[in-house]
């Protein structure tokens, strides 16, 4: 699955980490997160126990219309 737009990786606090299986057909968990450095909230694609940063798109919305490819 490609996914259009730029990626940034920050990692979830171990309380917000789950036990999740690798699988293609795992549904995509998005989240809207924020820093203490930064309290912007942003949007990101959680993949195990990270979220990579989306940058482009920059609405959950937008980042659902593009679908899978």
């Amino acid at each position: 699955m490609a996914i259009k737009g730029s990626l940034a990786e920050a990692s979830l606090p171990e309380a917000a980490q789950s036990h999740r299986s690798a699988s293609i057909l795992s549904p995509m968990r998005y989240a809207t997160f924020s820093t203490a450095n930064n309290p912007t909230p942003r949007l990101g694609i959680v993949l195990d126990d990270h979220i990579l940063e989306v940058r482009t798109p920059t609405t959950m919305l937008d980042l659902i219309r593009l679908g899978p490819d």
